[in-house]
């Protein structure tokens, strides 16, 4: 009996645990986890921290943008300078094909010299004035030059330079003429009734392709008809053609005349001549195809030309202007394409001039 009161009192005291004993466990087993509860403070400081954090990298993704943006910039100046072209019609409204690349065109708010003004759509570029509804130079006009002394002594030297006929003269010998004489370009904007007709890089084409569209024949035409008086006095017409220095000197040979026999025609055209009157006229043209072998400076260009160019646009016409008149160092691509723009020309100077007999002594 004392043996089963041992067992009972075994079985008794496993099954149920005292008052403040640990309950034995199956061996492998583990106490079920107790629960964290934060305090109020922890989870202010937890929301506090969180905040901070996000804050913070809101700035840094704001200051990687701008710094992402700053570099694009630096390396692709203008936004629009994306699509490549071959000319302005490559490109979208108020672009300009500029070394392959469309880029943002110039504002179109300057007037040319003789352009109307006071209608709020253009105003002069200084120093020009508006005047009587045109621009108008303010400058004094020069004294004639065909007085100037050194201008009579360039014309007797031609005419040598021709055997005595400058009505007759040669091509050849009128090149070789320039070519020989340093002060060519200076004794040649002289001249007041000069005018230098640019075109776009590889314009004309060299091939059969037709040239120009109407659109640019149009704004040449336009353009050459305000010198109508000048040109329809003139004793003869100097043709000077010229293109740019870089590239092959043969091709540029080959655009500068291409230049020379489409310029006659845009002459023809902008005069609105009969077929007898171009014979007449074309009889006072005398050629000069320099190409690419005398260059002219921007400065030179500036100072002598920059209110008597015409382009193949506005807008090529705003961007000439607005880098030639640009008093900042200029970036590559753009002294490259004012270079030469400036000198993928015709130079259209009428000729007034007789030759007077004291200036061949």
């Amino acid at each position: 009996m004392s043996l089963l009161r041992s067992a009972r009192t075994i079985v008794s005291s496993t099954a149920k645990p005292r008052s403040g004993e640990r309950e034995i466990t199956v061996p492998g087993r583990k106490d079920p986890p107790r629960a964290v509860v934060a305090s109020p403070g922890e989870l202010r400081t937890a929301r506090l921290l969180v905040g901070i954090t996000a804050t913070a990298a809101l700035a840094f993704a704001l200051v990687a943008f701008i710094g992402f943006k700053l570099i694009l910039d630096n390396i692709r100046p203008e936004a629009t300078s994306v699509a490549e072209c071959v000319d302005d019609m490559g490109c979208d409204e108020g672009q300009l094909c500029q070394t392959g690349r469309c880029r943002a065109s110039p504002s179109e708010s300057i007037c040319e010299l003789n352009d109307p003004c006071g209608t709020g759509e253009c105003e002069c570029e200084p120093p020009m004035t508006c005047n009587a509804g045109v621009c108008v130079d303010p400058v004094p006009p020069p004294p004639p030059a065909c007085d100037d002394p050194e201008l009579q002594k360039a014309l007797a030297r031609l005419d040598k330079e021709c055997q005595g006929n400058l009505g007759t003269c040669k091509l050849g010998s009128l090149t070789k003429f320039a070519m020989r004489n340093k002060a060519f370009d200076a004794l040649i904007s002289a001249f007041p009734d000069v005018i230098t007709l640019h075109f776009e890089a590889g314009k004309p084409p060299l091939d059969d392709n037709p040239w120009p569209d109407a659109k640019t024949r149009d704004h040449y035409v336009e353009r050459l008809a305000r010198s109508k008086a000048a040109l329809e006095a003139a004793k003869y017409i100097f043709i000077i053609a010229r293109s740019s220095p870089h590239g092959n000197p043969r091709r540029n040979d080959l655009f500068a005349q291409k230049r020379s026999i489409h310029t006659k025609e845009l002459l023809f055209a902008a005069l609105d001549m009969t077929v007898a009157q171009r014979d007449a006229f074309g009889a006072k043209l005398r050629e000069f195809i320099l190409g690419p072998k005398r260059k002219i400076g921007r400065e030179f260009f500036a100072q002598r030309y920059s209110n008597h160019f015409i382009t193949w646009s506005k807008s090529s016409h705003n961007l000439l202007l607005k880098l030639i008149k640009s008093e900042q160092p200029l970036s590559e691509r753009d002294e490259q394409w004012a270079d030469d723009t400036i000198n993928q020309v015709v130079l259209i100077v009428p000729v007034a001039c007789e030759l007077k007999p004291s200036a061949s002594e």
